[in-house]
């Protein structure tokens, strides 16, 4: 969970045992990773844009994983990979910070969200459209967004 995220109750015995179900919990949050992902982070996993045309972002900002074998080889250790080798999370290719300038014009690469990128490639490829079953909405009972927190 990130520093712009809060609790709205103290009661969030349910989201963790849905977490222990389901070994992960993870937020839906915005359109197509294909528009938001720069193309050096999908050549790093082998894989297409267009491969996640219709697949929407995952948040980066909040998402709970059981250490399960299966949770440590296909999520953990594909973002730790990613995270400590060059150009992967954090393309040189592209301007930096470019998220902050563009990913409305439903251009591929337009912009970049970096471990949100990378966690959303990661979770498609380990879940498929199955990631939706352990998802949570973005505005729900649990927790909100806090922009004064960043």
């Amino acid at each position: 969970m990130d520093a712009s995220i809060r609790f709205k109750t103290s009661n969030i015995s349910q989201l963790i045992e849905d977490a222990r179900r389901l070994d992960l919990v993870c937020t839906l949050c915005g359109p197509s990773v294909a528009f938001r992902t720069l193309p050096k982070t999908f050549s790093y996993f082998d894989e297409q844009p267009c491969a996640f045309i219709r697949l929407g972002e995952i948040g980066g900002f909040f998402y709970i994983l059981r250490s399960t074998p299966f949770i440590m080889e296909n999520v953990v250790k594909p973002l730790v990979a990613c995270a400590l080798l060059l150009d992967c999370m954090v393309p040189s290719d592209g301007p930096p910070l470019k998220y902050l300038a563009g990913g409305e014009d439903l251009v591929y690469g337009n912009c970049h969200r970096f471990d949100q990128s990378v966690l959303a490639i990661v979770l498609y490829r380990s879940f498929g459209t199955g990631i939706y079953n352990r998802t949570q909405a973005f505005d729900n009972k649990y927790f909100e967004y806090n922009p004064n927190a960043e």
